[in-house]
């Protein structure tokens, strides 16, 4: 979250540093690395645009294949495509796939990442994707 949008204070930060690494029997199998700061104009369309809410999923599975990263992603669009929603799915490697998530709000972003989880858990690790406990 880009900060208090209901209060009309978003991207209002000295800096954003942001790593992540994702390891498999020790090797670095993906890593991602960005810092923002206000004066890149974060709300600019080729950073975050509109979106107040971003998130990454990333599954290391043997049944996280293109064809799933496809259809994570079409499932997505066509779901999402009225809620200002823009995700992008793909394999980054054999049995790893990443989903990103940005929404202009909260509803649709929480509604798109338990879309995903569902559909991992369904169609790729094959359990129920019973109803979330708080």
């Amino acid at each position: 979250m880009c900060g208090r949008a209901g209060r009309g204070e978003t991207w209002r930060f000295a800096s954003l540093a942001h790593e992540f690494r994702a390891r498999i029997a020790g090797s670095l199998a993906y890593l991602e690395r960005y810092r923002l700061t206000p004066d890149r104009q974060p709300a600019r369309p080729w950073i975050a645009g509109r979106a107040q809410y971003a998130g990454t999923t990333i599954v290391a599975h043997p049944g996280a294949t293109t064809g799933a990263a496809a259809e994570l992603h079409a499932t997505l669009e066509s779901t999402f495509a009225g809620d200002g929603l823009c995700a992008g799915v793909d394999s980054v490697q054999n049995g790893m796939l990443l989903a990103r998530l940005l929404s202009p709000s909260g509803r649709p972003f929480a509604a798109a990442r338990d879309a995903v989880r569902g559909f991992v858990l369904e169609s790729i690790f094959g359990r129920s994707a019973a109803a979330k406990r708080k």
